[in-house]
């Protein structure tokens, strides 16, 4: 994970890591993150992103249909996947999507997942009315049906690692909404997605402007499309074997 965002014991922390040869990190920012908590153990760096199985998500995608789930009904379709805790931000999506009608937007916003701040999350949900527009859907073994049908993929994390829930909307060629703080590595604003800053406002506009301009989604997934996933996994698998 990125430790700027976590409280650790850097003493205890240290003894664990020294014991070992090499350690991975999956991103640049996480590497950077580490060595400022953990100055002495840069040496050991090692960075490899995820590897994506293409076919088999790409294969599970089309598994089953959700729109039983997923209704379409008109209404503008959010969905965002993770833990249900802290770092994800979903605790802020109900007063996200009130905002989001507030604009005059149709929008149901989808949540998969599960954990500790579900409470918090439905406590959110029904402090700002969103009991049908901000809908938890637990948990699913397999999401790609999900991605692959919702209208925008949302990442409103206050901090992440190296988000993999992006890397496969990103696969799947689904128009990507994510916070700086979440996936700055992974997305090229503009061109591969939409990134913006973590305040509930900044998100709010920004999945505002995807859902006015379709013109602009669909260039997002016509970019996602023609990138070459299958080089990406090569050159990671060059990294391990060059480790092992």
């Amino acid at each position: 994970t990125d430790y700027s965002g976590v409280q650790v014991d850097a003493a205890s922390e240290r003894a664990m890591w020294d014991a070992y040869d090499e350690i991975v990190s999956i991103s640049e920012s996480v590497s950077q993150s580490f060595s400022r908590v953990f100055p002495q153990l840069g040496g050991k760096l090692v960075l490899m992103e995820n590897i994506l199985p293409r076919q088999l998500i790409l294969r599970q995608s089309q598994a089953f249909d959700v729109s039983g789930e997923m209704p379409r009904d008109g209404s503008f379709r959010l969905l965002s996947v993770g833990r249900y805790c802290r770092a994800k931000n979903f605790d802020n999506v109900p007063a996200i999507c009130a905002a989001l009608l507030e604009k005059g937007l149709s929008v149901r916003w989808y949540l998969i997942g599960f954990g500790g701040d579900e409470a918090l999350i439905r406590r959110q949900i029904a402090e700002q009315g969103m009991e049908k527009n901000v809908i938890l859907l637990g948990k699913r073994d397999n999401p790609y049906p999900y991605i692959r049908q919702a209208d925008l993929y949302v990442q409103p994390s206050r901090f992440e690692g190296h988000c993999v829930t992006v890397l496969e909307a990103r696969l799947l060629a689904v128009p990507i909404l994510a916070t700086q703080n979440a996936a700055k590595e992974q997305l090229e604003d503009g061109k591969t997605g939409r990134l913006c800053k973590l305040d509930a406002a900044s998100i709010a506009d920004a999945a505002a402007e995807l859902y006015c301009t379709p013109d602009l989604r669909q260039a997002l997934r016509e970019a996602l499309r023609r990138h070459d996933f299958e080089h990406d996994n090569a050159l990671i698998l060059q990294k391990l074997y060059a480790l092992l």
